[in-house]
């Protein structure tokens, strides 16, 4: 095969306006390129239009805060042996943020309507936690409803990240653990006062 040499190259762009160089072989800051080549290797062609033009960070970012919000929260729920655990959370998060950054990335061929995907995630999303939820019918008790509530809480910290709205999604996060573990505690006292107070009574 013949070698293609960097100074060969000719660069087309609509909006793009980077070092060709920079482009072709520092690959991790830079989207996927269409490169055509002829037979004879002499020559290579760089068409990057407007949707090529994402830098990988603004999809890295996003996603990896996502993973890493949605695993906090999930690795609580598996310490405490529930069923949805740290694997679930993080992956309901990740899409989430890649529903919001697909929808973004496609708004120069349509519109973007944000409310639309954000109905549709929490909506697809509460199937899930759904599942989660179980009925115990000799102690007329439910089951799992935390857990529920936690993976569609994953999945709106999941949007905001897509949407990059990092302190929200910390926030969130910050506030869903001091609820899960600095409340459990008094949840398991009252908890305990309301079974007594239903064996009591006739």
């Amino acid at each position: 095969m013949d070698t293609v040499h960097p100074d060969s190259f000719s660069f087309r762009s609509q909006k793009c306006n980077h070092n060709v160089v920079d482009q072709i072989w520092d690959w991790a800051k830079v989207s996927p390129i269409n490169c055509a080549v002829p037979h004879n290797g002499a020559h290579c062609e760089l068409f990057i239009n407007e949707k090529n033009c994402m830098n990988y960070l603004d999809v890295f970012i996003p996603i990896l805060a996502a993973v890493l919000l949605g695993g906090v929260i999930g690795m609580e729920r598996q310490i405490s042996g529930h069923f949805a655990g740290l694997r679930t959370h993080m992956l309901v998060s990740l899409a989430s943020a890649m529903f919001v950054l697909a929808c973004q990335e496609s708004t120069a061929q349509a519109t973007f309507d944000l409310t639309r995907v954000v109905q549709g995630i929490a909506a697809g999303v509460g199937f899930i936690g759904a599942g989660t939820i179980l009925k115990a019918n000799q102690e007329h008790a439910v089951h799992g409803l935390t857990s529920a509530s936690t993976i569609w809480l994953s999945a709106a910290i999941g949007t905001a990240c897509g949407l990059e709205q990092y302190p929200l999604a910390i926030t969130s996060v910050v506030m869903t653990i001091v609820v899960l573990v600095i409340l459990r505690p008094a949840e398991n006292y009252f908890g305990k006062k309301t079974k007594q107070k239903r064996k009591s009574t006739p």
